[in-house]
């Protein structure tokens, strides 16, 4: 009789079964970057709303996690997504927990597409962030800590075998972008507390060409 597969190797080998986005540390070179002003954090919060009603993590801090998909384009990949180019950071575990992820940009125009966890093959699931709605984000240069708003998000979720919860999918035309500065102002001062408050440049639904250059402070 075969045995067992230990429930560990199980868990771990969710997030690559599901095509999740796997969420990495924010570490010490990373906020040096930023100090030296060769990149700015720009702060996301991803809020989700599955049909029942309930919030449902996009971050949670299991080996599952990070149900949500999340990729960028710029003005070189002709504002198409590019899938792992630039990756989520989060900068601790209570931030994570409230949606709070943080992407290092050179200043400059981006393009951020939302989907929910793998439930194909990689290449069409790839290819469906090319097809999904954009939204812009602004980051001037000398902006060491820029928040570009809150996300509201209404999804479907599934529970998978050992209750952790997954997208399933994203409703791309409910999705609203929030001002939370205040709230965001907190999560930096606990969070990223080394760096100055968040600039405030809120996310635009992206329409027309892409544009080229730095953003005007």
């Amino acid at each position: 009789m075969a045995s067992p597969v230990p429930r560990r190797l199980v868990l771990a080998a969710l997030p690559m079964l599901a095509g999740c986005m796997v969420v990495g540390p924010l570490d010490e070179s990373m906020l040096a970057s930023i100090r030296r002003g060769e990149t700015a954090a720009v702060m996301l919060r991803f809020v989700v709303t599955n049909e029942a009603g309930e919030q449902v993590a996009p971050f949670s801090a299991g080996l599952s996690d990070d149900s949500l998909g999340l990729a960028l384009g710029d003005f070189d990949s002709g504002g198409l997504p590019e899938p792992g180019r630039w990756p989520a950071r989060s900068p601790g575990e209570a931030a994570q927990g409230e949606g709070l992820i943080v992407f290092l940009l050179a200043p400059g125009y981006y393009y951020l597409a939302i989907q929910g966890a793998r439930r194909t093959d990689a290449f069409t699931y790839g290819a469906r962030y090319r097809t999904v709605p954009r939204w812009r984000l602004a980051v001037p240069a000398g902006v060491p800590l820029l928040y570009a708003g809150t996300f509201l998000l209404k999804a479907r979720s599934e529970r998978l075998l050992f209750g952790d919860v997954v997208i399933t999918a994203v409703d791309q035309e409910a999705t609203a972008v929030v001002d939370e500065t205040g709230w965001a102002q907190r999560a930096a001062a606990r969070d990223l507390g080394g760096l100055p408050a968040p600039l405030t440049r809120l996310a635009v639904r992206h329409e027309g060409p892409v544009l080229l250059g730095t953003p005007p402070p």
